[in-house]
């Protein structure tokens, strides 16, 4: 094996546990997703809505047996259980909040041929599960990509996955989520965003046939009755050196960068997430939807906002849903 084609990431997430005899119908009746379809082989996306329709927080749920597991973003998980602590009163369920766990994400085609020292397959399609009490491994979308959740923090990897290098930045697991056309939103973005401004209708995160959940009937209409004005696009920046991708990525994290289009006009936004690439950045903002019969642009400008001058043209990435 290679080794550099496969590498180590300690992810940056947090978990709610839900338990009791009625912890099914409960996040049943909360969630964007149909928790039906989630199996002890099985995970599904989905997302917590507020009543004005707007995305509390977004998910993985999986489940252990008659245990079910909200995975969701770093400073998220408090704001979420206090959310649905609302609600399940009326309920023999139970929602805990669990630190001492810890979760890992493989990158690279070659974690495929190396079986770690365990009882159990591995997931093969997106999406899929398989585990034990002690840790439970994720396929995840946005190519060669595993996810490992131990549950004892003073678990170790099982080897030769413990071998691998450990990266100490996240960045390439993040462009992974970049070029999946994945945001997650943030506890910055919390509240702030509904369903279509992030493609959750169209990537899967939203089931509209699974019944209601809280802020469901707005963003069903939104979805069957009108069109977003903006949706989430990927855009990428193809000119970049080392030196100048290092630049870039400086001032994104700074907030110096907006978008505008050829003739100078501010375009979309805001960028919600970026990422370094070997051609400079790429990067998901919300882009306005030219209505028909006129034609979205396919190319953009990012501009400094510090002295508006051009820093690098930007183009439209085809994202892998519709």
């Amino acid at each position: 094996m290679n080794e550099s084609n496969c590498r180590k990431f300690l992810l940056d997430s947090e978990l709610l546990q839900i338990t009791g005899p009625d912890s099914a119908r409960f996040l049943q009746g909360q969630l964007s997703c149909d928790v039906m379809q989630a199996s002890n082989t099985h995970s599904i996306q989905g997302a917590c809505c507020n009543i004005k329709g707007r995305v509390i927080a977004d998910f993985r749920l999986f489940r252990q047996n008659d245990i079910f597991y909200l995975q969701t973003q770093a400073g998220l998980a408090a704001r979420l259980r206090e959310h649905l602590n609302k609600f399940i009163v009326f309920f023999k369920a139970d929602i805990i909040q669990p630190t001492s766990f810890q979760h890992w994400g493989l990158l690279g085609k070659d974690w495929q041929n190396l079986l770690p020292t365990t009882d159990i397959g591995l997931p093969t399609q997106d999406g899929d599960t398989a585990g034990t009490d002690a840790f439970v491994l994720m396929k995840q979308a946005g190519g060669c990509r595993l996810e490992i959740f131990l549950f004892n923090s003073g678990d170790a990897l099982p080897p030769p996955w413990a071998d691998l290098p450990t990266e100490e930045s996240n960045t390439r697991w993040v462009l992974a989520d970049i070029e999946a056309g994945i945001i997650h939103v943030s506890a910055a973005m919390s509240e702030g965003f509904t369903p279509q401004q992030l493609n959750y209708d169209l990537s899967g995160v939203i089931n509209f046939k699974k019944g209601c959940f809280p802020g469901q009937e707005i963003v069903a209409r939104m979805h069957y009755r009108s069109k977003p004005r903006k949706r989430l696009s990927l855009l990428s920046t193809h000119d970049g050196t080392p030196a100048s991708i290092n630049k870039l990525d400086a001032a994104y994290k700074a907030g110096e960068l907006v978008i505008r289009n050829t003739t100078g006009q501010q375009q979309g936004g805001p960028i919600l997430i970026a990422a370094p690439w070997q051609y400079g950045l790429k990067l998901l903002a919300e882009m306005p939807i030219a209505p028909a019969p006129a034609k979205t642009e396919t190319e953009y400008n990012l501009h400094s906002t510090v002295d508006d001058t051009l820093v690098q043209k930007l183009h439209i990435q085809p994202l892998s849903y519709p």
